[in-house]
């Protein structure tokens, strides 16, 4: 179970970060963002924040110190190639069929979920735990990806820095049409 709270709390904040940003535009201008436009909110909203921000914690109110503009525009370029990335994954996940033509990646989540449920499979494996403990890990890691994704398209829209092989990409189009099991092979 703690290696289930370590792949998902705060895990990929940068990630989670630009991937928010996309879903907010999304949100609030009724659809697909341009990769420009992404970019753009979220540097606008990185600088701000560099400024100083009065946030509410748990310790009352609080107001952050500026940063750096030199630290500042070293983090808006490393969001700005993460976005770039991460729109070369989705358009690798278009042409796999994974995603639809304005579909797109909503959280990472499902990467260190999917992590977390093999490492359980293979702590089995190696001895390092018995299997009430695996079965348990697996069977979290399945209702924090139930919660988190409304359908097992989302859940296989991860990002896969990898292209699928023919096999491969046959198998995700029937496991989105329910055609497919990774229990009974191809």
């Amino acid at each position: 179970m703690q290696l289930l709270r370590l792949a998902t709390d705060g895990a990929n904040p940068v990630w989670e970060f630009a991937l928010g940003q996309r879903r907010t535009i999304a949100r609030d201008f009724g659809g697909y963002a341009e990769t420009g436009h992404w970019c753009d909110a979220a540097a606008r909203v990185l600088r701000a924040r560099a400024e100083g921000e009065i946030l509410l914690t748990p310790d009352g109110v609080t107001r952050t110190m500026p940063v750096p503009e030199a630290e500042t525009e070293a983090r808006v370029k490393v969001v700005q190639q993460l976005v770039g990335r991460i729109s070369r994954y989705e358009a690798r996940m278009r042409a796999d069929g994974i995603l639809g033509e304005n579909q797109y990646v909503t959280s990472a989540d499902a990467w260190d979920l999917g992590r977390a449920s093999c490492m359980a499979r293979r702590g089995l494996s190696t001895r390092y735990c018995e299997l009430p403990e695996a079965e348990a890990a697996v069977v979290e890691a399945g209702r924090l990806a139930a919660r988190r994704y409304e359908s097992w398209q989302g859940f296989l829209g991860r990002l896969h820095p990898r292209p699928l092989s023919a096999v491969r990409q046959r198998q995700v189009r029937q496991l989105v049409r329910g055609t497919w099991s990774p229990c009974i092979g191809s």
